[in-house]
């Protein structure tokens, strides 16, 4: 409807949008999202859980968001997502899933039953739907954070790829992106024994029965490792003094050990964030 002196008549609720879309504006004007991961790398056990875990996926992520240069305190009105970008060679890490035998295993080393891509501590990766998966809020730190995701370092195509993007996003409340960043999360799987632990290489290292001589090669050097590793500790409780391996260890007992391959959770080793109640007091907890 247009008046005799030339004006027109706006409806209330379309100038009360515009408003709002000047507001929305303005705040994604002057707000950005800082992301970081927790640890500069965080190692993993590879691909291989079968036999024994000493780090298991677990990358932590965090973001600050800042308006009109503040830091948010209060959540209220404001989510943080996390999801998979793709690198400029194309690389993507959207799953953790058949990139090991991780899930199938969980139960049994960590007591705990995983869904695919879930992680041990609730949060997940985004899939190959990638899905923006909810950042939680840390009163505490005044960040977002997604603990203990299960991020491997290899990505969808099979390929390694140590440093992964993953894209941050803040929202209001009714859906509308605030502010955006990309952020490398750093994961090896560079933890590595076989240089010592594979069978056929350092004899000393040679359990005394014998190598492993398994197919893949992680599973080969945990066994031998884990192997050694008992003897020696079964050997220092039976006798704190002179001993001899072959007169504590029972007969025909490391055949059945290579055939059982009986998984074990290294608790007495170091500790790790990923793992509560994991180490011992006389080492010093690991950063990953």
């Amino acid at each position: 409807m247009e008046r005799a002196h030339g004006f027109r008549w706006f409806p209330l609720s379309a100038i009360l949008l515009g408003l709002l879309a000047l507001s929305w504006t303005a705040a994604a004007a002057n707000s950005v999202l800082v992301g970081w991961s927790e640890v500069g790398l965080h190692e993993t056990d590879g691909t291989d859980f079968s036999v024994y875990s000493l780090m298991p996926p677990y990358s932590t992520i965090r973001a600050q968001f800042i308006s009109g240069g503040l830091l948010l305190t209060n959540p209220a009105g404001i989510t943080v997502t996390y999801q998979a970008v793709a690198d400029a060679s194309g690389s993507i890490n959207r799953t953790s899933q058949a990139k090991g035998n991780l899930y199938q295993n969980a139960e049994a080393l960590y007591g705990k039953a995983l869904q695919p891509d879930a992680g041990l501590a609730g949060f997940a990766m985004p899939g190959l739907s990638n899905q923006p998966q909810p950042m939680v809020f840390d009163s505490a730190r005044k960040c977002f954070s997604a603990t203990g995701i299960p991020l491997t370092p290899y990505d969808d195509q099979g390929k390694k790829n140590f440093f992964p993007l993953m894209r941050l996003v803040a929202r209001d409340n009714v859906g509308n992106v605030l502010a955006t960043t990309d952020l490398a999360v750093p994961v090896s799987d560079e933890m590595d024994c076989r240089a010592c632990h594979a069978s056929g290489s350092q004899v000393d290292a040679r359990p005394p029965e014998g190598w492993a001589w398994e197919v893949d090669p992680i599973r080969d050097y945990k066994l031998t490792f884990s192997a050694v590793m008992m003897i020696t500790f079964w050997a220092r409780r039976r006798s704190p003094g002179p001993w001899r391996l072959r007169d504590i260890i029972p007969p025909g007992w490391w055949p059945r050990w290579f055939r059982t391959a009986n998984q074990s959770l290294a608790w007495g080793a170091t500790a790790t964030g990923a793992l509560p109640g994991s180490g011992s007091a006389a080492r010093a907890p690991s950063r990953s």
